[in-house]
């Protein structure tokens, strides 16, 4: 974990006040590899943060967030599942034969 502050380039935006907050991570969460959680931000019990995204905003419990800025993309599954997109692949074919 990482924590950096004030360090814009530009004196005038070093001079303000600085977003503070705890960061606080419910039971049972998964995020993903190269995940940045901003500041005063909370990560709900079960929920599934996909690899690379950006949180700068609450995300919900038992659901799958993910992008730059992170949103909900869907629901986990009854089981904890990661199910949001999962249909689209349903029905794929092989791409050789």
């Amino acid at each position: 974990m990482f924590d950096s502050d004030f360090h814009q380039l530009d004196q005038s935006q070093r001079e303000r006040e600085a977003r503070k907050g705890a960061v606080s991570v419910g039971d049972r969460v998964f995020v993903g590899a190269g995940v940045i959680i901003c500041k005063g931000v909370t990560i709900g019990e079960g929920a599934v943060v996909g690899a690379g995204s950006v949180v700068t905003s609450d995300i919900p419990a038992r659901s799958v967030a993910a992008g730059n800025p992170c949103h909900v993309v869907g629901p986990t599954g009854e089981g904890g599942e990661a199910t949001a997109g999962v249909d689209s692949f349903s029905g794929a074919q092989r791409l050789t034969e």
